[in-house]
């Protein structure tokens, strides 16, 4: 299980990346979202990331209880989505209405974040 939170974790820094160069994207991305039912397919791919995170991480990670913070974390915005879709979906406009450097600010954080879950695994 370590293998698949290793990977989930390097493909977040590879998402991060393709973020930053292309933020483009991640507007197009934010407003795919919010049409129609699919902001509920953001919540189930939250919840899955989650809960790999929450039973992936063991005794071979070189710090799990990061692991499992970012797997409650996960979780919870999962939950968070379905409870209070029209929240989330005026939150995700909100964010494609940023600029171009705002979202590779973002984005930067993004890759902080998905970098320490890397070293944590």
């Amino acid at each position: 299980m370590n293998i698949i939170v290793r990977t989930l974790s390097i493909l977040l820094v590879v998402d991060a990346i393709f973020l930053m160069v292309k933020p483009q994207m991640c507007k197009t991305y934010f407003t795919m979202l919010t049409q129609g039912k699919r902001i509920y397919l953001m919540a189930l791919i939250y919840a899955a990331l989650g809960l790999v995170f929450l039973f992936g991480a063991d005794e071979r990670c070189s710090s799990e209880y990061i692991i499992i913070a970012f797997g409650i974390l996960a979780l919870t915005v999962g939950v968070l989505i379905v409870a209070l879709p029209d929240k989330a979906a005026k939150f995700i406009t909100r964010l494609a209405s940023f600029t171009n450097f705002t979202l590779r600010l973002i984005a930067l954080v993004y890759l902080l974040i998905a970098a320490v879950v890397v070293y944590a695994s």
